[in-house]
């Protein structure tokens, strides 16, 4: 990633011992395919880093994203350059959530 983020960005590793919503870019070292939550919506789970991305895939930023209509789901592949605005992190699970209404 180049030194210098947006405005209003930060690193995978700020995001990661924030609290409260983030904007973050980064690329996909990971990812579960589509499934159905605990509740009533699915989720995709998936993996982000900005740097060293063929190392330690699990030291990335986990991203647990939701929506109520499965279709309505990105289609996440390895190598994926994604860029969230506002989800919200859970530094004690070390888990974001982006949730889509």
């Amino acid at each position: 990633m180049p030194s210098s983020l947006p405005p209003r960005f930060v690193d995978i590793t700020s995001a990661k011992s924030s609290q409260g919503y983030v904007n973050v870019i980064g690329v996909v070292v990971d990812f579960l395919a589509k499934s159905r939550s605990a509740g009533s919506s699915f989720v995709i789970t998936f993996t982000i880093k900005d740097s060293e991305l063929d190392v330690d895939p699990w030291k990335g930023l986990k991203i647990k994203y939701f929506n109520d209509a499965e279709r309505y789901l990105p289609d996440i592949q390895l190598g994926d350059v994604v860029l969230l605005r506002g989800i919200r992190v859970s530094p004690s699970e070390s888990v974001s959530q982006w949730r889509q209404y």
